[in-house]
């Protein structure tokens, strides 16, 4: 890409010294090339322009009155990164000069300076300036298009998500609602457990996948109007190896996640669960908390099949749960979000996407059996 040729008019300059006279020879070379100048007598002087005004260079004398120039240095290195500092001074000794350009100085000048080598220091401090510019302003740039590419990705991620778990939906009884609590829900019982907003964020899109699995199960079981047999419901508990299997080999860490949550959200803290009969600290700690939002949200609200379970029932029995269920730690970060849960609760309203009303009463004495067993297990 062509660079346009810089416009003097445009630079401004900082001339620090406490003598006159070379302040202003200084600011003559300087001006009769087209930049713009502003002079300062002292450390203080120039300390207040630059916090009022921005240079593209400064030039300082070291040895002045009061605040040195290298005090001056320290202030633009901390304050004015981007702004490149030639030195003039009239002490030869190699150690001032080392000092400051360890300290941050572009370059170190002796007095008398000569026009040709002061403009040459000088061309090149501003190219330096240039340069740190274009680089930050890349940096930016491309920062930009990292975040806007990823909030497309996760645009679409998300999409993916939604789509999957409709096709879930429909053929079962939950509801839009329903799903979306669930990850809300997950995520702030993992916000009251100390996850990070990493892990927080990856739970909330996680969750609402845990039972994708239940497509995969027959129609005669899932819609079932009877209590299920002891087969059936072995068919039916297949849905968690289903949907394990149907998010399984992903790189994606929320699809990472989804698998875990779907394959072990039926498992028990005692060990009494599905599939893999896990128990405690085995069962993926992102189960463990869908576990108990899951079974929290589905018996609040209404179904079809039932009326909402009043709340001091619902956490009556996840006390009575805790330890054999739950685990006891979730629980107690369960109570602690419950006043965040309930206010989500009361704005996500259900939305059905389940299957057709004719379903309903088929399904409605099979799903209440089911709950009616897992109660009776407390």
């Amino acid at each position: 890409m062509r660079r346009l040729k810089p416009n003097p008019s445009l630079t401004h300059v900082l001339v620090v010294d406490d003598e006159s006279a070379v302040r202003e020879v200084v600011c003559l070379w300087l001006e009769r090339l087209g930049y713009r100048c502003s002079r300062a007598d002292s450390v203080a002087s120039a300390a207040y322009l630059l916090k009022n005004q921005a240079f593209d260079v400064v030039t300082s004398d070291i040895t002045m009155p009061g605040k040195s120039g290298i005090e001056l240095l320290h202030l633009i290195v901390e304050e004015h990164p981007e702004t490149p500092v030639l030195m003039l001074t009239a002490n030869s000794d190699t150690q001032s000069a080392i000092q400051a350009l360890t300290q941050g100085a572009y370059g170190y000048l002796l007095k008398p300076v000569q026009r040709e080598e002061f403009l040459c220091q000088f061309t090149k401090a501003l190219e330096h300036r240039r340069l740190l510019v274009e680089n930050r302003e890349y940096t930016t740039l491309l920062e930009w298009k990292v975040s806007e590419q990823t909030r497309a990705i996760r645009s679409a991620h998300e999409e993916t998500i939604q789509r999957l778990v409709t096709a879930s939906m429909y053929r079962d009884d939950e509801t839009g609602g329903h799903i979306k609590r669930t990850g809300i829900g997950s995520a702030l019982v993992a916000q009251a457990l100390g996850w990070s907003a990493e892990q927080v964020e990856l739970i909330q899109l996680a969750a609402p996948m845990h039972d994708v699995g239940k497509v995969g199960i027959p129609d005669a079981i899932l819609r079932k109007p009877g209590k299920l047999t002891e087969v059936e419901y072995s068919v039916m508990q297949t849905h968690a190896v289903i949907g394990a299997k149907m998010l399984a080999g992903s790189l994606s860490p929320v699809l990472q996640m989804a698998e875990q949550i779907a394959h072990f959200h039926h498992e028990r803290w005692d060990g009494a669960g599905y599939p893999e009969r896990l128990m405690g600290e085995e069962i993926p700690k992102a189960a463990r908390i869908l576990a108990i939002v899951d079974f929290y949200d589905a018996l609040m609200h209404d179904r079809v099949y039932r009326k909402a379970v009043p709340e001091d029932i619902v956490l009556e029995m996840i006390d009575k749960g805790c330890e054999t269920h739950f685990d006891p730690e979730v629980v107690v970060a369960f109570l602690e979000a419950l006043p965040a849960i309930r206010a989500v609760s009361v704005c996500e309203k259900d939305h059905e996407l389940a299957p057709p009303t004719s379903f309903f009463p088929l399904m409605a004495e099979s799903r209440m059996s089911e709950v009616d067993s897992w109660v009776g297990t407390l």
